[in-house]
């Protein structure tokens, strides 16, 4: 299913990146990328691959994020078979929130630095980010009745030959003499 998932993703992205590639940029010159004869695209794969192969930093560093995403697919897919798809969805999560915390750390570290402002700086958007990820955890907790169990499961009915409410005792009584006069 990984290998399905992997395939699926990369003729998404290709479709993408292509359609992206013709695409002109009318943004600002930051959010752009530019061709050779300097006219401003969305993305440009041409220019991808140029300053990745020309860039011995910037390749090693693609090469361990794919190594570094190659192996922790192959962890979750072992961690879904010896343990349960509930830690894998845990642990997908508490890397999302390692990330998030270490672009804060970077941002906080960086200063006024513009090209290490990964993060916000601003208090109220990082506690509404917390908010978001606690609500995160809590619905996939409760998605997988970790907790509040009690609540999400309805009555449990047993089912016996025997009425205990008098009511329906009386009622019970009242169909077998009518049915055994006739």
């Amino acid at each position: 299913m990984v290998g399905c998932e992997g395939v699926f993703g990369m003729v998404i992205v290709t479709f993408i990146a292509l359609i992206l590639s013709i695409s002109p940029c009318p943004f600002q010159e930051n959010i752009c990328v530019f061709d050779s004869f300097g006219n401003p695209y969305f993305e440009r794969i041409d220019v991808f691959f140029a300053e990745v192969f020309t860039d011995g930093i910037l390749f090693v560093l693609t090469l361990v994020g794919l190594v570094t995403v190659g192996l922790y697919n192959l962890n979750g897919v072992r961690i879904t078979k010896l343990i349960d798809a509930l830690t894998r969805s845990l642990l997908n999560i508490t890397k999302t929130g390692i990330i998030w915390i270490l672009g804060i750390i970077i941002t906080l570290i960086a200063g006024d630095n513009p090209d290490y402002q990964i993060e916000s700086k601003d208090p109220w958007v990082n506690v509404i980010k917390a908010a978001g990820f606690s609500f995160i955890i809590m619905g996939t907790l409760v998605y997988n009745k970790f907790i509040c169990k009690k609540y999400l499961e309805g009555p449990v009915l047993v089912a016996t030959d025997e009425v205990s409410s008098p009511l329906l005792r009386s009622s019970q009584n009242d169909e077998q003499g009518s049915g055994s006069s006739e």
